[in-house]
């Protein structure tokens, strides 16, 4: 498998390729595309704000390589974190449009209720649709994730 990290400054890059290798899947970091190389999936990883994050991928030439890739289907991007943001419509965090890959905004979690504590952490069952299913491959049917976020779709 050709796995593409894209290391624009927007997250720990290097944790995320050591727990690819640790699990047996090779990985190269991109500051920019490799357009000779088509991945069978590009990481997305973010750490910081959205609007810098939009603008490190529009510097870098990103912003419409990962648009082409999504529309010809072969690519799965996988985001995580602000990543994930990013792929979105757009965000609360920020005034910059999103890569709309996936429809929807992100939204700030309200925490006037004492109950709900912002951000959210812990950790959590996940329920894969048909798409997320064919992104891992997690034999439990209710895995669990550890969670640290603010805002949600």
């Amino acid at each position: 498998m050709n796995i593409h990290i894209i290391n624009v400054g927007l997250g720990n890059v290097a944790s995320i390729q050591n727990m690819l290798k640790r699990v047996g899947y090779p990985s190269n970091l991109r500051v920019t595309p490799d357009t000779n190389q088509i991945p069978d999936l590009i990481i997305l990883p973010g750490v910081g704000a959205y609007d810098t994050g939009m603008t490190l991928l529009g510097e870098y030439n990103w912003t419409n390589y990962l648009k082409e890739v999504a529309d010809q289907g072969i690519t799965k991007i996988l985001g995580i974190c602000l990543g994930m943001q990013l792929l979105c419509d757009g965000s609360d965090e920020g005034s910059h449009p999103g890569l709309g890959l996936i429809s929807g905004r992100f939204q700030r979690f309200k925490s006037d209720n004492s109950s709900l504590k912002v951000p959210h952490m812990g950790w959590n069952a996940v329920e894969f649709t048909e798409f997320g299913s064919s992104l891992f491959s997690i034999s439990h049917q209710m895995p669990r994730f550890y969670f640290v976020h603010s805002y949600y779709k």
